[in-house]
Parts: structure tokens; sequence; C-alpha cells
């Protein structure tokens, strides 16, 4: 998986037409090539390489997006939900990410027009952070505003990743970071999502390292499991190995693998993807010696759903506590 490019990048790749015809091309020609896909139209007026459109993630697509709205509009948008979400980079899992979401206050009224969704919100000055240029809710009032207009798990799995990386980095404790978004929602008029967004908050955990473990951790506990995260055992040279999940009186430990942990050379550092995996079995082997628990390895397609995890688990002789046909719990959905 090749580096996903910055912001700064992505704004010097961009091209409008304009750009285009002084370097000696036509609007014919750029039809052209956008249909031969040499082009790809962003929106309209913007255009980027297809070469490069080809190995983008959907978060650089969609920053793209807002590059290209930011440029044209005539005060800089703040850019919010899912559009504030890619910027900071947290997880974009069920998302919609065809639209640039902005923020507009209550004293304004703006229709959403073409490439621009509009959300009139109540916002303050000390909401909205700036990076490379793209302005945007910070990352307590993304979670909050992710919660509120997404389904539980889109909103779960950012709520996680807010507060992971807050608790990283700032000298707080994961009650008052999670108070602080609960008294950020208690002061947004009331909304159709925010019951749900509550129960969002409530069950966040700064604990996941990835959304797959966000994911992961969701629907085994609708399927009435109780599960530990970040277990600790002794390494075999006394030092600390974490497990991603325990399964509390089933005697498994689940580790949540997706393929970036192996194909992405930045999370691999300098070891090849058979160096990695050979380290992994080696731990794996310690883990499963000294505690006498198994360990199963669950990916996207395993958690996609409770019933897709229940077969799963099935196939590896594990019967779940509820059945996924049985009522939704309602404090997880």
């Amino acid at each position: 998986m090749s580096r996903q490019p910055t912001i700064a990048e992505l704004r010097a790749a961009l091209r409008h037409r304009s750009h285009l015809v002084v370097a000696g091309s036509t609007d014919r020609r750029i039809r052209r090539e956008v249909d031969r896909r040499a082009l790809h139209l962003i929106t309209r007026g913007w255009y980027v390489a297809g070469d490069l459109w080809k190995t983008l993630t959907p978060r650089s697509k969609h920053l793209l997006l807002l590059l290209a709205v930011a440029a044209v509009a005539e005060t800089a948008p703040v850019f919010s939900f899912a559009s504030a979400a890619a910027v900071h980079g947290l997880p974009l899992h069920g998302l919609q990410l065809d639209r640039a979401h902005v923020l507009v206050g209550t004293h304004r009224r703006s229709a959403s027009t073409g490439p621009v969704k509009r959300h009139t919100s109540p916002f303050r000055p000390e909401e909205v952070v700036c990076f490379a240029g793209l302005a945007c809710t910070d990352l307590v009032r993304t979670a909050v505003d992710v919660a509120r207009s997404a389904s539980y798990e889109s909103g779960l799995l950012c709520a996680d990743a807010a507060l992971r990386r807050m608790v990283l980095h700032e000298p707080w404790s994961v009650s008052v970071l999670r108070e602080s978004m609960r008294e950020r929602l208690e002061r947004l008029p009331r909304s159709h999502g925010k019951r749900r967004a509550l129960r969002v908050l409530a069950h966040a955990s700064a604990q996941s390292e990835s959304a797959l473990e966000s994911l992961t951790r969701l629907q085994l506990e609708r399927l009435g499991f109780t599960v530990l995260q970040q277990v600790r055992v002794v390494g075999p040279r006394g030092e600390e190995l974490r497990v991603d999940l325990e399964l509390v009186g089933f005697g498994v430990f689940v580790e949540a693998d997706g393929k970036q942990k192996y194909l992405d050379a930045g999370m691999r550092g300098e070891r090849t993807v058979e160096e990695m995996l050979l380290d992994e079995k080696r731990r794996e082997d310690w883990v499963r010696g000294v505690t006498a628990y198994r360990v199963i390895r669950l990916g996207w397609e395993d958690v996609r759903s409770p019933g897709a995890l229940a077969t799963r688990l099935r196939a590896f002789g594990i019967e779940p506590p509820r059945s996924p046909d049985a009522a939704p719990l309602r404090e997880l959905y």
C-alpha cells in the first residue's frame, strides 16, 4: 500500500480548468482526457491526474473535494461531520463522502447545492481548528456531530478514535473527555440522533487501537460477550505483550487484524511482511503457551454484522451468549 499524499500534496495535485487552458489544453481536449481517464473530474472545473486518483483512499479523494470547494468559496468554509472526520483522519466507515459537509451558524441561511451539504447549527470559534489551510470542527465537536448524524457503528468508531488521540496527547482522563463530549452535545439543538449519540459517547473507549478493533468489540458485545480490551501478557523477556480483546469466561483472545497492518510499510517499520508474520506467530505461540487461551483473528469481513461474526465464531466452536436474531440491545444500536 503506497503512502497517501498529505493535504498540501493533494492541493498541489489539483488542477483547475483555467490552469489546464493556460498550459495549452482546450475544453474539448479536457473532456477527451476525462473520457479516457487520464484526468478525473473532482467537481465542476477541478481535476486531478487519473493515475493519481486510482491510487487514493476514500479519505484522500474526499480531501480533494474539500480543497476544491474551499478554493472557490467566498469565505473559508468550516468543514464538519464526515468531512471534518476526513480532515482529522478519523475512521470513515459507513460515512457519506459524496459531498463536502460545511457548518454554517444559525444566523445564516444557506441551502445545500451541488457538491456541498450545508448544516445549520451553532458553533463557537474555539470549536474550529485548521489543518494545512482547511478549517474544520475540532475533535470533540466532530465526534459529537458524527455520533448524532451517522449510524451507531460509524459514531462509535469515530468517538473511539477521537478519545484515544486526545488521551495520548492531552493530560485528561477518559471520563473527563467523555463528559466534555456530552456537554457539547447537550448545547446543541435537539435532533433525531441526539439520544443515539448519548449512547455512543457513553460506550466509547480510548483503548481501541484501530477502527477494526472498535467494530469487533461492538459486534462481540451485541452478541452478549463480556469483552476486555488491551489485555496484558508478560513476554519471554519480561516485556509487556498486549492482546486486543478477551472473551471473558471463554478462554479466548481475539486479535482484530486488517490487511493494512501487513501491507502498509509505515506500520511495518523496517520489517518485511515475512518478518512481521514470523514475529506475530512467535508472539501468538507464546501467548497461547503461557495463558492456555486460544487466539483467533478476525478481519473486516468477519465483523460486518453480528450474524457474520456469529457464523465465524461457531466455526471455531464458540457459541455466542445471544443469538444475532434476538431483539437488538437498545444501548448498542
